[in-house]
């Protein structure tokens, strides 16, 4: 699972299974996806997902996965991966 939130605003933010596939939004009413976030993978960032809008929903919380393997990758160790949190204005 990678997370979606749709606001009263009729936006909805979305996270990608794709590793490295960041933060999107797209109106509910259609239309091309954007891209809100993209993971910086210099800084160990291996994807953003589980987004929350904030009170105003002008912004969005979200959770910064670090690490290198992917959890499924045979011989990846899940427990290897650190968790952050961050914002970006939608």
């Amino acid at each position: 699972r990678a997370g979606a939130v749709w606001g009263d605003d009729g936006i909805i933010v979305f996270a990608t299974t794709e590793q490295n596939g960041g933060l999107w939004s797209v109106p509910a009413d259609g239309g091309e996806p954007t891209r809100l976030t993209t993971p910086d993978t210099e800084r160990g960032e291996f994807d953003h997902r589980f987004p929350r809008l904030l009170p105003g929903e002008d912004a969005v919380l979200f959770t910064v996965i670090r690490g290198g393997a992917r959890a499924g990758d045979r011989g990846a160790d899940p427990c290897d991966r650190r968790v952050d949190h961050a914002a970006v204005r939608v």
